[in-house]
């Protein structure tokens, strides 16, 4: 991660591809959910393939939702980090971006199966 504009589209990223369903392309994030759920990721897709999003498998396992959002964050966080030490970034773009990341993988583990993926343009200026 060289740039702004690859943050940008991390962030976008973050949020899934709301073309594969309850998936929406978990395998990115799939050490993150592998070290969290403790489970396969074929018991993971069979699970999903049941209706489950990642909130469900994860309350089912008795595993709170919030540490799976703090897993992928703290793993794609270290772009922003990367981008701050060399000065790409400002400490508060970092802070903001931080927290939008947090809000995209919220709203992957979360998602309802219905409601819109948004749209990520980077930070309001």
């Amino acid at each position: 991660m060289t740039t702004e504009e690859q943050l940008v589209e991390l962030i976008q990223d973050a949020y899934g591809d709301p073309g594969l369903d309850l998936h929406r392309g978990h395998q990115p994030v799939q050490d993150v959910l592998d070290e969290v759920l403790g489970i396969s990721h074929e018991e993971l897709h069979v699970r999903m393939d049941a209706g489950q999003g990642l909130a469900e498998v994860a309350e089912d396992l008795g595993v709170d939702p919030q540490e799976l959002i703090d897993g992928m964050v703290a793993e794609y966080g270290v772009a922003i980090d990367t981008l701050l030490a060399d000065g790409t970034i400002t400490r508060e773009e970092a802070d903001q971006y931080l927290a939008d990341l947090e809000t995209a993988f919220e709203f992957r583990v979360t998602w309802d199966g219905e409601e819109a993926t948004p749209t990520y343009s980077g930070l309001d200026t």
